[in-house]
């Protein structure tokens, strides 16, 4: 503040006010219209601070430049796939959690509520067939719960606040109706906190990483969270100034951050966020909810409670294991619905090829002469991993740590299922170094019955964090950008010679890519930094290595190229216009460029993210294109500034938001209330 006083002054710039004035007017107005930071102390004993998510989200609202392109209601698109809110995760979502309302006319419509059609001649009773379910477009709606309490006497219903039950199943008996209360007249719990005001959803993508915060390279982790609506579309999305800060800390794992995240979700899943929406110029009731969490995958394996990338068990989605896996037991239950894997098998890839990358590859050696490790179990179908699964495990898990002489058989259990919670790890290490702290000779009776108490006394009764296998789509940039590309980019350096290099450094540096709307390419950067790249560079290469690599590999290898080019066109393509003809070629070009990285040579299966792709297909349908949640976005956020400077994030909000003219809600007034005020920016 004072370098830019000195500067105004310097230029004759009158009237400057001090650098006192200047604070106490940035503390005013983050008092009025700032994001306030709460201070959390987790469960494992950190402290760590998070930005106010209900402030954030109620300045996307209000900001006239954002609001205008956020989706509240799933849209059923047909075979078209574009958005976020045409994909199955925004229909799966819990009626409770996803829009519960809908307003035609001056009536609004609740789920669970009764309502009457334009087709309905009055009811004698009412029966909910929860089994039968119909679509009905809104201009069918006639008249709401709240008009047909006050009418069915005259029109000869029936009260419609007396629901007999519940049938789940054809000729099944009753089960008594719990979702509205017949002390509030059967009325949706939204309904009576809206108080005729619009209830919406504000659907999230929340991501979470790691990065240093250092500007040196020594490594100074820091995790940190940030998130994005995901009512927005694509390119609205990924800008910088939609991507919201959340929280960061050195000290603090990122289940642990986790949790203060998840009280603020809950909260406003409770009892709604109030929010001045500025299209609709009238207070709004929105309820937060969390459409997937990205990140890399350490950090999605971290998520879902699994061990990661180099356990027997190397897949956070599926139960795939590697040929180095002893435990050959069964696995945990798996359910009806869960025991078919959605993946397909790669019928047309030879039973030749398909066991020659199963084979144990002890035999093989590498370069350096140590032994090659067994090759992942890539084609192959596997059950999916279920949350209910990975949540009895860890309780058995913890149970046997609990156990006098059971840490031995509870670290074997965790390398047999591939699962591991950091969060239920403290804990773990808690009750084992209570045990060895037993005094010696103590009959093993004694001191299972110190431990059981202690377990109950002193440690906390839930000790298992989340889980999310399938709301942890395939990330992209890292799978394949930092992954397949750089791997075969990185290899390509290695086996050119002095005279290659020089050739496809020309080839790069004089290649017409105008087309593409590129600028003309560093032929010597990409090649002679070729470990340093970043994605941008990588999608680069993706794109323009079979112009340029034709005549300096072997045709196996050019061919594995060519069978990448094909596919990452396919996995950016930022609209499918007909879903049922697009996942076949998804499929059939994931499978065509694993069956060419086999024939190239079946090592390249080492990297578990061969196999990772193959859940592409799963992910799409559910959240839409992968170009949606790639995480590029949130990547930029990751430079040693950002993590050094974050406390800065909150007047940062409110600084974007005021430049956006965005209103905002005096802090004296009642939300409830539909007063507003506005700072104009002059």
């Amino acid at each position: 503040m004072e370098i830019v006083t000195w500067a105004l002054s310097t230029f004759g710039i009158n009237n400057v006010p001090s650098v006192d004035v200047m604070k106490s007017v940035d503390d005013y107005l983050q008092s009025l219209c700032g994001i306030h930071t709460v201070c959390h102390q987790g469960a494992l004993g950190h402290i760590y601070y998070m930005n106010d998510l209900a402030g954030i989200i109620r300045q996307e609202m209000a900001n006239p430049w954002v609001r205008q392109h956020i989706h509240h209601y799933h849209e059923d698109s047909g075979r078209h796939l574009e958005h976020a809110w045409q994909a199955e995760a925004w229909r799966d979502l819990d009626p409770d959690l996803a829009t519960p309302m809908v307003r035609m006319g001056h009536q609004d419509y609740y789920v669970y509520e009764v309502t009457r059609l334009k087709t309905d001649h009055g009811a004698q009773g009412y029966i909910v067939h929860e089994w039968d379910q119909v679509q009905v477009p809104v201009t069918s709606l006639l008249a709401s719960l709240p008009h047909i309490s006050e009418s069915f006497e005259l029109n000869g219903g029936y009260d419609p606040q007396k629901i007999i039950g519940v049938q789940k199943q054809p000729n099944e008996g009753l089960s008594p109706w719990t979702h509205t209360n017949w002390d509030t007249g059967s009325l949706n719990p939204w309904r009576i906190k809206a108080k005729n005001h619009r209830v919406l959803i504000f659907a999230m993508w929340v991501y979470c990483n790691d990065t240093s915060g250092n500007v040196s390279k020594k490594w100074n982790k820091h995790n940190s969270f940030l998130f994005t609506a995901a009512g927005l579309p694509r390119e609205h999305f990924h800008r910088q100034s939609n991507i919201h800060f959340l929280s960061t800390s050195n000290l603090a794992p990122p289940l642990e951050m986790l949790d203060g995240f998840v009280d603020q979700l809950e909260a406003g899943q409770q009892h709604g966020i109030w929010a001045w929406d500025i299209e609709a110029k009238e207070m709004v009731l929105l309820i937060p909810a969390v459409l997937a969490m990205l990140g890399d995958n350490p950090m999605q394996s971290e998520f879902a409670c699994h061990v990661g990338l180099t356990g027997k068990f190397f897949c956070h989605c599926c139960w795939a294991k590697g040929h180095d896996a002893e435990y050959e037991g069964p696995l945990p239950s798996q359910t009806p619905s869960t025991r078919a894997s959605p993946i397909p098998s790669p019928s047309h890839i030879p039973a030749t090829d398909t066991s020659s990358i199963h084979s144990d590859a002890g035999s093989e050696k590498l370069a350096s002469g140590k032994r090659q490790p067994p090759h992942r179990n890539t084609f192959s179908k596997h059950q999916l991993r279920t949350p209910d699964d990975t949540k009895k495990t860890l309780k058995s898990i913890f149970t046997k740590s609990s156990t006098i002489n059971g840490k031995t058989e509870a670290k074997q259990m965790m390398t047999q299922f591939g699962v591991k919670d950091t969060f239920l790890d403290h804990f773990r290490d808690k009750v084992l170094s209570f045990i060895s702290k037993l005094p010696r000779g103590t009959a093993c009776e004694d001191k299972q019955r110190e431990t059981d108490k202690y377990v109950k006394e002193e440690l906390p009764d839930d000790v298992y964090s989340f889980d999310p296998h399938r709301d942890t789509p395939i990330e992209i940039l890292h799978v394949i950008l930092l992954g397949f590309v750089k791997y075969y980019w990185c290899d390509a350096m290695t086996q050119l010679s002095d005279e290659q290099k020089n050739v496809l450094t020309h080839r790069l540096s004089s290649l017409d890519v105008s087309a593409l709307g590129l600028s003309p390419l560093a032929g010597e950067t990409l090649v002679k930094y070729a470990r340093s790249l970043t994605g941008r560079d990588f999608r680069v290469i993706a794109q323009v290595a079979p112009f340029v690599l034709y005549d300096l590999f072997p045709k196996h290898i050019y061919d594995a190229w060519l069978a990448l080019s094909a596919l990452v066109p396919l996995v950016w393509q930022p609209a499918i216009e007909d879903l049922k003809s697009y996942l076949p070629k998804l499929e059939l070009a994931i499978d065509r460029f694993l069956h060419s990285a086999a024939a190239w040579t079946p090592r390249w299966f080492n990297k578990p993210k061969f196999h990772i792709l193959k859940h592409l297909p799963m992910h799409v349908p559910r959240f839409g294109p992968s170009i949606l949640y790639t995480t590029e976005g949130f990547e930029s956020f990751n430079a040693a500034p950002f993590a050094r400077h974050c406390s800065g994030f909150a007047r940062c909000n409110r600084n974007c938001h005021l430049l956006s003219k965005g209103f905002f809600l005096r802090p004296d007034i009642l939300a409830e209330d539909e007063t507003f005020h506005r700072i104009t920016i002059l």
